[in-house]
């Protein structure tokens, strides 16, 4: 059989291969690249301070050139999150460092009409807050205190005392014979006490073990304690009284707090300072507040009452109450509260007050201790929402006020 080969001509293939070409349509956008536009200078960074903030809390300054005096005009990213910025100039812009807590966070700065962004890495972004010591929904721990190894202490419904060493491992540390703790406290020799809201002082030896009563009755019902720079306990609640507890053991009302609801009590600098609400008819005492004695004798006599902080003209009515507080090195008082915000600071010394961490922890904080470095703690027990029930750590850029209990 013959093969038939046909062979086109060469001439008919340059014009097919001309029509293709040419019938071809060219369908990309026109390109937006101008050789006659004129662009910002590109920003450059030259340093970042400072190196390790807080997420979420700390101001962050970047240095350098070609920034936008108009803060609009720049936009920061941290690790891709944008960050609010405050305030800008030329060679300097301030921002809120995100809540991108990373040891290893990269900064974008992009400035409108320039072509390229700045870069900066690495600076280390530290979390401001933590839950704390693996607990969760079905762990209902109520108390909470801290001793000189860092170790913290929760009572749980189990009727257990549970031990948090400092690297959130649990440990069963002793028993109670009740369900909640309204107060704890660790006290000289190491002994761990604990208060119920009835009139018992129990305490835990050192080491662990079954809790034992310290005082058997106190003369009214006690809800928190705190020690005194001589080993003397003190103790209040509604009792119309605070108490002071030798040693021995021996009590004696050393302050009166008639028609009073004490639920939070510091020593701090020589006073003894009570927190609470006040349920009498005298309309010049505040509905709620924060009240001080000064000791004035080493066996822990008080003197009288003062007024440190209304509470109740704060808040205004139908506001937030009061559940616990506590004392920085520095004397500012920090308030823990049922509801709107976690924790307020009031500066005595100046009457002001502002917010910790504004929408980064949350209330309640029923309790409060602070660690023995920058380590705030605090236990949002709460019996109605299971999902809130957490032990927190915070980080603090100050320490806490001596717990004389501890030495």
């Amino acid at each position: 059989m013959k093969r038939i080969v046909k062979v086109l001509n060469p001439f008919l293939l340059v014009i097919i291969a001309v029509a293709l070409f040419t019938g071809c349509e060219n369908k990309y956008p026109n390109s937006i690249y101008s050789p006659n536009a004129k662009y910002n200078p590109d920003p450059v960074i030259t340093d970042v301070q400072p190196k390790l903030a807080l997420a979420g809390i700390d101001t962050v300054k970047i240095m350098g050139k070609n920034f936008s005096p108009n803060p609009e005009e720049n936009t920061v990213y941290f690790n891709g999150k944008k960050a609010v910025i405050i305030s800008a100039s030329e060679t300097e812009l301030t921002v809120q460092a995100p809540n991108v807590p990373s040891d290893s966070v990269k900064i974008d700065v992009a400035v409108h009409g320039a072509l390229l962004f700045a870069k900066y890495a690495p600076i280390k972004l530290e979390y401001a807050s933590i839950e704390y010591g693996g607990f969760d929904d079905y762990m209902n721990a109520s108390g909470l205190a801290c001793d000189l190894s860092e170790n913290i202490y929760v009572v749980l419904t189990t009727r257990k005392v549970l031990k948090v060493t400092p690297d959130g491992t649990q440990e069963d540390y002793g028993t109670v014979p009740f369900f909640i703790a309204t107060g704890m406290k660790i006290g000289p020799g190491g002994y761990l006490y604990i208060l119920r809201g009835n009139r018992t002082v129990y305490r835990i030896p050192p080491g662990g073990g079954a809790a034992q009563k310290f005082v058997p009755r106190i003369s009214g019902r006690i809800y928190d304690l705190d020690f005194g720079p001589n080993g003397i306990l003190y103790t209040a609640g509604k009792a119309d009284s605070i108490f002071s507890v030798q040693p021995d053991g021996s009590f004696l009302g050393t302050a009166a707090y008639v028609d009073y609801s004490i639920k939070s009590v510091r020593v701090y600098d020589g006073y003894v300072y009570v927190a609470g609400e006040y349920n009498g008819t005298d309309t010049t005492i505040p509905k709620e507040g924060v009240w001080r004695n000064q000791i004035t004798s080493t066996d822990g006599k008080l003197g009288n009452s003062e007024l440190v902080f209304d509470w109740a003209a704060y808040a205004g009515e139908n506001g937030p109450s009061i559940l616990s507080i506590t004392f920085s090195e520095k004397g500012n008082l920090y308030i823990g509260e049922n509801r709107d915000n976690a924790i307020t600071i009031y500066s005595p010394g100046t009457g002001s007050t502002r917010i910790l961490y504004p929408g980064v922890i949350f209330p309640p904080t029923n309790y409060l201790s602070w660690g023995n470095g920058n380590y705030l703690y605090a236990n949002r027990h709460n019996d109605m929402n299971a999902s809130e029930r957490r032990i927190m750590r915070y980080t603090m850029k100050v320490n806490g006020a001596p717990y004389y209990g501890r030495k």
